[in-house]
């Protein structure tokens, strides 16, 4: 009788003292966007009369519909060293619906290319809103 008694004293204590955990769940549907580069820099070696390479971008959030995100040159920062005749690519990377990524194809050109020339990217928009939060991706040429 006493074990059955502690047992039921036990399992009292148990079961009043736990508090539902307010857990905090990630929503992949929700409103909050956040938009960047998967990599920080790409170190890329322009082989022949030109090259391309991919620079994968990312949101955090899913969507029913494809989202398209505008990138271009940060022409402000003081690592942007390369002549923009050294390079091209198209802004508009799509981020198919349902996805979380999509890829940016860069083009380096050989010609009167030094070593070391820096392109660095950010992030203009995103249709249907969302933050970069300042994300660059510096593109390193040689």
């Amino acid at each position: 009788m006493k074990k059955l008694f502690a047992f039921i004293l036990l399992l009292g204590f148990f079961t009043s003292s736990c508090e539902e955990a307010k857990l905090t769940t990630y929503d992949p549907y929700g409103d909050d966007t956040l938009v960047g580069f998967t990599e920080d820099n790409t170190f890329f070696n322009v082989e022949g009369e030109s090259s391309d390479t991919l620079i994968e971008v990312n949101v955090s959030s899913l969507s029913d519909s494809s989202r398209t995100v505008i990138v271009a040159v940060d022409t402000e920062h003081e690592e942007n060293t390369a002549d923009p005749d050294h390079y091209s690519f198209n802004p508009e990377v799509t981020i198919p619906a349902g996805e979380h990524f999509g890829n940016l194809t860069f083009t380096g050109f050989s010609e009167g290319l030094e070593a070391g020339e820096t392109v660095v990217l950010k992030i203009e928009s995103i249709t249907g809103g969302g933050s970069s939060g300042g994300a660059i991706h510096k593109v390193v040429m040689f």
